[in-house]
C-alpha cells in the first residue's frame, strides 16, 4: 500500500473525493471557500491518500485562544486548530476511522506549536496527545407532524412549563428572509450573543452571514417594530442544523426570549417537515427541556515538545469542558422517536 499525506493551501485544489468523505455541509469544499472569503484565518487542509484515493481529509488554521477558556479566564494563546474556522459542532477531519487516525498522526509533527484539535466524534490513539472533553452538540429526532401533537407528546409539568413560556411571546412577529437581508442591528445581537458564549472561538463579520448559500434561511422574530431576536438555519434533505443567533437580552426577562427563539427554531422545523434538528452547542439544559439530547464531543491537544506535552496532560481538568449536564426526560413515553 501507498500512503501519502498532501498539504493544500486552497480549498479550491482539493481532491475532488473530499466532498464525498464529508458528513455535514459545512465540511464540504463550497463552504470551506467561503470561509476563506469571509473568515480568513490562514486555513490550510491536509489529504490522506493511499493507493491513489483520498481517504481522509482535515482543516487547519491559526487562532488566538484562552487556553483555560471553559474556566473564563484569560489565557490567550496562539494554537493551531484542527477544526472548521466557524462555530459549529462538525469536526475538522473528515473520512473514514482508520484514515483519521494515519492522517492525524502524519500532520502534527507538521504543525506548529499547540495543536488542538476540536469537535471530534471520538477518540482514537494520538501518540503523546492528551484527550478531553468539549461542549457536546445537541441533536433532537422530529417525528410529529404539527406543533400541537409536539406539545401533546411532553410530559403534562413540561407541558405547563412551554405554556407559560409561549404566553411571554404574545405580539411577537416572525418573518423568514434571504440571508442577504442579514442588516447591521442584527449583527450587534449576535455580537452580543457571542461575548456571552461559553467557550468561544471565532467572532464572524457581517458578510459571512450575507453570503450563505440557499439552502440557508434568516429568520427575523420582532416586537412591533423592535427587532428582538433573529436565527439562521441550514437544511439539507430531511436534516437542519441552528446555525447562529442573535439576542436582545434586555427582553430575556419579559419576552423568555432565548428559550421562545429555541421554540421557534423547533416549530419550523416541524412545519418544514425536518425529520432531525441540530440545536448547536452550548446552553445545553434548554434545549434538552425541548426534547434535545447531547452527543459527546472530543478534543484533544499536542505539542512537538515533550514538555509542553507533559504540562498538556497536567493540565487537562483545566483545558476540558467539565459540566456535565442530567438527562431531561420531557416526553411521555421516554422519547422523541
Amino acid at each position: 500500500m501507498t500512503a501519502v499525506l498532501r498539504p493544500v493551501a486552497r480549498s479550491g485544489d482539493l481532491d475532488e473525493g473530499w466532498d464525498a468523505l464529508a458528513a455535514t455541509p459545512f465540511q464540504r469544499r463550497a463552504f470551506l471557500g467561503h470561509l476563506e472569503t469571509v473568515n480568513p484565518c490562514g486555513q490550510r487542509y491536509w489529504e490522506w491518500h493511499e493507493d491513489g484515493r483520498i481517504r481522509a481529509g482535515a482543516v487547519a488554521y491559526d487562532l488566538r485562544l484562552d487556553l483555560l477558556t471553559f474556566l473564563g479566564l484569560p489565557s490567550p494563546v496562539r494554537m493551531t486548530i484542527l477544526g472548521l474556522p466557524v462555530s459549529v459542532g462538525s469536526p475538522g477531519v473528515l473520512g473514514d476511522p482508520d484514515g483519521i487516525r494515519d492522517l492525524v498522526a502524519a500532520c502534527l509533527p507538521r504543525e506548529r506549536g499547540l495543536v488542538v484539535g476540536l469537535n471530534l466524534d471520538r477518540e482514537f490513539p494520538v501518540s503523546g496527545g492528551t484527550w478531553g472533553r468539549t461542549l457536546p452538540s445537541v441533536e433532537m429526532e422530529v417525528p410529529w407532524r404539527s406543533f400541537s401533537e409536539y406539545r401533546q407528546a411532553l410530559r403534562s409539568d413540561y407541558r405547563r412549563r412551554l405554556g407559560r413560556v409561549l404566553s411571554r411571546w404574545k405580539g411577537v412577529s416572525t418573518e423568514r428572509l434571504p440571508c442577504g437581508a442579514y442588516t447591521g442591528p442584527m449583527h450587534h445581537l449576535y455580537q452580543e450573543v457571542w461575548r456571552r458564549s461559553e467557550g468561544r472561538l471565532e467572532r464572524l463579520e457581517p458578510a459571512f452571514f450575507t453570503g450563505l448559500p440557499r439552502e440557508c434561511h434568516l429568520s427575523v422574530h420582532r416586537d412591533g417594530e423592535a427587532l428582538v431576536a433573529w436565527h439562521v438555519a441550514w437544511t439539507e434533505g430531511p436534516r437542519r442544523w441552528f446555525l447562529f443567533g442573535g439576542v436582545d437580552y434586555r427582553t430575556l426577562g419579559t419576552r423568555a426570549t432565548y428559550f421562545n427563539l429555541l421554540v421557534a427554531i423547533l416549530r419550523e422545523a416541524i412545519d418544514d417537515g425536518v425529520r432531525w434538528l441540530d440545536l448547536g452547542q452550548t446552553a445545553e439544559v434548554p434545549k434538552m427541556r425541548l426534547g434535545g439530547r447531547c452527543r459527546d464531543r472530543r478534543m484533544f491537544g499536542w505539542h512537538r515538545s515533550a514538555a509542553v506535552r507533559w504540562l498538556v496532560r497536567r493540565g487537562r481538568p483545566w483545558l476540558e469542558y467539565r459540566r456535565v449536564v442530567p438527562p431531561a426526560h420531557p416526553f411521555v413515553h421516554g422519547g422523541a422517536a
